[in-house]
C-alpha cells in the first residue's frame, strides 16, 4: 500500500520529516532562561531617593488614567492626607499646593453659621415649608413637593423643590444650628 500525495502539496515534496527537522531531533528542548528574581532577606524599608518625577501636566494620561490631575489632586488634598503618603509624594518631588493667604472674615453670630448662600438657600426652604404647613397641615412633604414663594429682591417667584430641600435639610442635619434646628422644630419637623 503507497501513501497517495495530499492534493495540497506537489508530488515532489515528501510528507515525511527529514531528518534534521525539528519535530525528529533528538535533543532535549533547553528551557528558557528566566529573568533574574530579585530576594532579600531584610525586611527593612528601601531607601528609594532615586525616582523624582519630572512636571507632568494635566492631561497626561498612562492606561487611562490622567496622572497630571492625580497628582494636582494630591497636592490640593495634602492636608488630608497620612503622614507616609505625604513622605512618599515628598520623595518623587510632589510639594503640597500653596494655599492662598486666608482673607479676615467678620466673625458670624454663633458657631457653625452658614455661608451668606447657604443661609439664604436655607430661609428660602424654612418659607416654603411654613407657606406648605399652613396649606396643608402637619403631614409629612412628599419628595416631590416644590413651592412657589416670593422672595424679597426678586421680580418673579422662586420655586423650592420642598420635598428635596426637607430630604436633604434631615441627611445634613447635625451641620444645622440651633436656630435653624428650632425653626424647623416650630414648623412640626420631628427629626429636628
Amino acid at each position: 500500500m503507497t501513501a497517495k500525495p495530499s492534493p495540497n502539496l506537489s508530488p515532489h515534496v515528501s510528507q515525511e520529516p527529514t531528518i534534521n527537522s525539528p519535530l525528529t531531533s533528538n535533543k532535549t528542548p533547553q528551557p528558557r532562561p528566566r529573568p533574574p528574581t530579585l530576594t532579600t532577606t531584610d525586611t527593612k524599608p528601601r531607601d528609594r531617593t532615586e525616582g523624582v518625577l519630572p512636571d507632568i501636566q494635566p492631561g497626561v494620561l498612562m492606561d487611562g488614567d490622567d496622572l497630571g490631575r492625580w497628582l494636582e489632586r494630591q497636592a490640593n488634598a495634602w492636608a488630608e492626607l497620612s503622614e507616609e503618603q505625604q513622605q512618599r509624594l515628598t520623595a518623587l518631588g510632589v510639594k503640597p499646593a500653596e494655599r492662598p493667604a486666608a482673607v479676615p472674615t467678620p466673625a458670624a453670630k454663633g458657631v457653625g453659621q452658614a455661608s451668606g448662600k447657604a443661609s439664604a438657600a436655607f430661609q428660602r426652604g424654612v418659607q416654603a415649608l411654613a407657606q406648605w404647613v399652613e396649606r396643608e397641615g402637619r403631614r409629612p412633604v412628599p419628595r416631590r413637593a416644590s413651592e412657589e414663594i416670593t422672595v424679597d429682591g426678586e421680580a418673579e417667584p422662586v420655586v423650592v423643590k420642598l420635598g428635596v430641600w426637607v430630604s436633604n435639610t434631615r441627611a445634613r442635619r447635625d451641620k444645622l444650628s440651633a436656630e435653624q434646628l428650632d425653626a424647623l422644630r416650630d414648623l412640626g419637623i420631628e427629626w429636628a
